[in-house]
């Protein structure tokens, strides 16, 4: 008996054995069929998805922002009147307001999925917006009691508009480093 469980133990020894010689074989022959070019080009086309998924979204983003902004300029141009109007003028009222409809349509695009980094520049964008539409809704509320000074008011706006233009460009590198088609 003791010698039918040797041969056991030797043909299960050589089953294992033939097994990873097999296998091996097996995978030295298929790194001669299968080019390391193969391995990363699905590497790379992984990456390249990533990163168009990422820079559709972004320039998704930027579309939208641009249609609140013309839905925007339309709502200015229906006013009928030049920018700035005069400061005491009703009508200014409509200009702030015009510009919070755009602060609030754009604030709600989402950007979960975007990079953590354009998540930033872009709250820093809608922040400098924001800070805009309250200066324009404080503008129309002083205008309304007393007369403010028009030089004043056109240089702050003036940089709110610089600041608008500031965070806008940092949105779009950044969005432009992911590959978004943005301008």
């Amino acid at each position: 008996m003791s010698h039918n469980k040797t041969i056991m133990r030797s043909k299960n020894i050589l089953s294992i054995v033939a097994f990873v010689a097999a296998f091996g074989l097996s995978v030295a022959l298929a790194s001669l069929f299968i080019s390391k070019d193969t391995y990363n080009y699905n590497s790379t086309n992984y990456c390249k998805f990533k990163r168009n998924a990422t820079a559709a979204a972004i320039s998704t983003l930027i579309a939208e922002d641009n249609a609140n902004g013309r839905a925007r300029t339309e709502k200015i141009y229906d006013i009928g009147e030049n920018f700035p109007p005069d400061v005491d003028s009703v009508i200014f009222a409509d200009y702030a307001e015009a510009t919070e409809s755009y602060v609030e349509a754009s604030s709600s695009i989402a950007t979960n999925d975007l990079p953590r980094d354009f998540q930033a520049a872009w709250r820093e964008h809608l922040k400098a917006w924001r800070d805009y539409s309250n200066f324009l809704n404080q503008s129309a509320a002083i205008s309304n009691q007393s007369a403010c000074s028009v030089r004043r008011f056109v240089e702050a706006d003036s940089l709110h508009g610089q600041e608008i233009n500031r965070t806008y460009s940092e949105a779009l590198q950044i969005g432009r480093s992911y590959g978004a088609n943005v301008r």
